[in-house]
């Protein structure tokens, strides 16, 4: 589950509690990865364990705070078993800021102590694990991630041959996916408003052939669409609209309006004169319309890049009588971008 909010590149982090336990003798850190990794496999897919998880563990050699390559982690910490917010940063996560809620184990289970061998920061404290448990001198920092708790990685020292759980930590990149209006159906509406701010790879109203009548509206002061790379209203599809009203805005880097497709008008039926063949009013035409908002195109905006109209073929004659009209094209490709009201559009413009 993809965590919201989350800005493109942003890279956020999951952790969860291990189920399963062990002594905390073994001094190499892969014995706790290992660990970690297992407990996803039987409890979520083999593509999530293949992904960057690491025990929050510090033995004699090597810092927690390595071992997850904190360095890389940009954004907030959330508990993989239900997408709750841990911590806002990796920094507030490591050096003993009460957590925001609670770190549960793989299947959702309660409180459990386990191993950290690690104290603020992330470094290793005064007790790693690893250092043996031929002796009862030999002990491991333990922790227990309850919600509120402050210093959570170092709440008491256990035996080294004691039996506890392991925190797992995996980070990951966010890649927003693409929004699809009207991909293979018609007269579909997505409205963004409220001054939400929304991310997508690309967008498109109008995706495939025949998908036709779709809206997008980004309206209100505040609101935002961004998409990473282009926006296409009528992709494939035709008489798709874009609106923007009311402060509303959207940013790209490229702005397509009739990016490709084509209509065409139904074909005469045959009778005795041969009746004609059907009319296309406007064609493709794909449409925007920027009414005191803002469209940015850091790269183009080309209106009309493909697409065709095409009338219909007339009917044929039946005996002495001579076949119907083809049908007429009006408007042709007529994709269209209206700006009123004080709205602004930035980027070269192609028609």
């Amino acid at each position: 589950m993809v965590p919201t909010g989350l800005v493109p590149g942003e890279v956020y982090a999951e952790v969860f509690v291990t189920t399963t336990s062990v002594n905390g003798s073994p001094s190499n850190v892969v014995t706790y990865n290992s660990m970690v990794t297992s407990n996803l496999v039987t409890y979520y897919t083999t593509a999530l364990a293949s992904g960057n998880w690491a025990a929050y563990v510090s033995t004699p050699t090597v810092n927690a705070s390595n071992n997850i390559n904190a360095s890389e982690i940009t954004g907030p910490i959330y508990n993989l078993f239900n997408g709750a917010e841990v911590a806002s940063n990796i920094s507030s996560f490591m050096n003993g800021t009460p957590l925001l809620s609670a770190i549960t184990q793989a299947d959702g289970g309660g409180a459990r102590l386990f191993w950290t061998g690690t104290t603020s920061n992330g470094v290793a404290s005064a007790n790693p694990v690893g250092v043996g448990s031929s002796s009862p001198t030999y002990s491991g920092t333990v922790g227990v991630a309850s919600a509120g708790l402050a210093d959570w990685f170092e709440i008491t020292v256990n035996y080294n041959s004691s039996y506890n759980s392991i925190l797992g930590l995996g980070y990951f990149t966010y890649e927003p996916g693409n929004l699809y209006v009207g991909s293979n159906s018609s007269s579909q509406t997505t409205n963004f408003s409220g001054g939400s701010t929304n991310y997508f790879s690309n967008s498109y109203v109008g995706f495939n052939a025949g998908s036709s009548n779709n809206s997008l509206i980004v309206s209100g002061n505040g609101t935002l669409l961004t998409n990473i790379e282009d926006t296409f209203i009528g992709y494939v599809g035709y008489k798709n609209t874009m609106a923007i009203s009311n402060l509303g805005a959207v940013a790209d880097i490229n702005g397509w309006i009739g990016y490709g497709g084509s209509s065409t008008g139904a074909s005469g039926a045959g009778t005795a004169d041969g009746s004609a063949g059907g009319n296309v009013s406007g064609g493709n035409c794909n449409g925007a319309i920027v009414n005191a908002g803002i469209w940015s195109n850091s790269g183009s905006l080309t209106i009309g890049a493909g697409g065709s109209s095409t009338g219909g073929n007339g009917g044929n004659g039946y005996g002495y009588d001579t076949g119907g009209a083809g049908g007429n094209v009006s408007g042709g490709n007529s994709n269209s971008l209206v700006v009123s009201n004080g709205a602004t559009v930035f980027g070269t413009t192609a028609i």
